[in-house]
C-alpha cells in the first residue's frame, strides 16, 4: 500500500482585517482571483492526498452590509471556497475564536458553501450547525481510516469550541483510535504572538497522544511554534499564518508540514517553509 500523504497549514484568513478594510487579503483575492496562491505551492497541495487548514473566517454574505466596519471585518466572500478548493485544500476546521463573529447563520452558510466545493468542514459541532455534538470527519483512504477533530480551546466572544468539551473530545479520540482510525486533531489553542508553546499546550498535547491522536496540529499563535514528537504522536503546536492580512515581521513566515503514514503510523514528516510576500500572497 501507497503511503498516505497529509499536508497542514495553519490560518487562513480570507476576508480583511479592521485596520486593513479595502486593503487586506480580501481585495487581494478581488485582484489576483485563484492565481493569488503561486503554481508551485498548488503543486505541494495536489502531491497530498488530504489538505487541511484553518478556516478563520466566515465565507459568507448573510447580513453583509458595505458601510459597516464590523460587517465587513474578517469576512471571506463565498466564492473564494472556490479558490481554495482548486488551489487543492480538501479539508477547513472551523472550530476556532472568529467563527461565529458574524453570526451563527454566517458561520452555518460557510460550511454550506465548504461542502459545495468539496471541501469537508470539521468543528462545526451537530451536523454542521454549530450546537453541541462532536462529529469528526471521517474518511477511508485505500483501507486506512482517518479521524478528524476540530476544536477550539479559546474561550472568548466568538469562539466556537467545536462540539463538546475537552473531555468530551478525549473520550471520543479514544473511541475512534480503539476502532484503527488514524486520529488527527487539529486544535486552536495557545497565546497569540509566543513562538514556543505553553506549558498547558504541552500538557493538553500529551492528554491528546495519550488518547489514541497521532498528529495534533495547532494554530492561533499566529506565528511557528515547536514540533515534537511525544510517545508516537507528532505535535505542531503552531503553524503560523498561512494568509493573513498580518504585516509583522514576526508573521512573515509560516509552514507547510507534510506527513507520510503507513500501517496507521507517521513514517516521515517535513516543515516546508512559506514566507509572506507583496499582497499577503504566500510563497516558497
Amino acid at each position: 500500500m501507497d503511503n498516505l500523504t497529509i499536508a497542514c497549514v495553519g490560518d487562513v484568513m480570507c476576508g480583511d482585517s479592521f485596520s486593513r478594510i479595502g486593503m487586506g487579503v480580501a481585495r487581494s483575492f478581488d485582484k489576483y482571483g485563484k492565481e493569488f496562491l503561486p503554481p508551485g505551492i498548488t503543486d505541494i497541495f495536489r502531491r497530498h492526498n488530504l489538505v487541511i487548514c484553518n478556516l478563520e473566517s466566515v465565507l459568507s454574505d448573510i447580513g453583509r452590509k458595505e458601510k459597516s466596519l464590523r460587517s465587513l471585518h474578517m469576512r471571506g466572500r463565498p466564492k473564494t471556497v472556490q479558490y481554495l478548493a482548486e488551489w487543492g485544500i480538501t479539508m477547513a476546521n472551523v472550530a476556532n475564536n472568529h467563527i461565529l463573529e458574524q453570526g451563527q447563520n454566517c458561520a452555518i452558510d460557510t460550511v454550506l458553501q465548504l461542502n459545495k466545493a468539496g471541501i469537508k468542514p470539521v468543528g462545526a459541532g451537530r451536523r454542521g450547525l454549530f450546537e453541541p455534538g462532536i462529529e469528526a470527519a471521517e474518511m477511508d483512504f485505500s483501507g486506512q481510516k482517518v479521524a478528524v477533530f476540530g476544536l477550539c480551546l479559546l474561550e472568548e466572544k466568538y469562539a466556537f469550541n467545536g462540539g463538546g468539551s475537552l473531555n468530551e473530545v478525549l473520550e471520543t479520540i479514544k473511541t475512534k483510535a480503539e476502532k484503527g482510525s488514524f486520529v488527527i486533531v487539529s486544535v486552536h489553542w495557545g497565546d497569540e504572538m509566543m513562538d514556543r508553546p505553553s506549558l498547558w499546550q504541552r500538557k493538553t498535547a500529551r492528554r491528546f497522544v495519550d488518547a489514541g491522536a497521532k498528529l495534533v496540529v495547532g494554530h492561533h499563535p499566529h506565528i511557528i511554534q515547536g514540533i515534537e514528537n511525544i510517545g508516537g504522536g507528532l505535535v505542531a503546536y503552531s503553524l503560523g499564518n498561512f494568509i493573513f492580512d498580518s504585516s509583522s515581521e514576526a508573521t512573515g513566515w509560516s509552514m507547510i508540514l507534510s506527513v507520510a503514514i503507513s500501517g496507521g503510523e507517521i513514517v516521515e514528516w517535513k516543515g516546508i517553509p512559506i514566507i509572506r510576500c507583496d499582497d499577503y500572497r504566500p510563497a516558497l
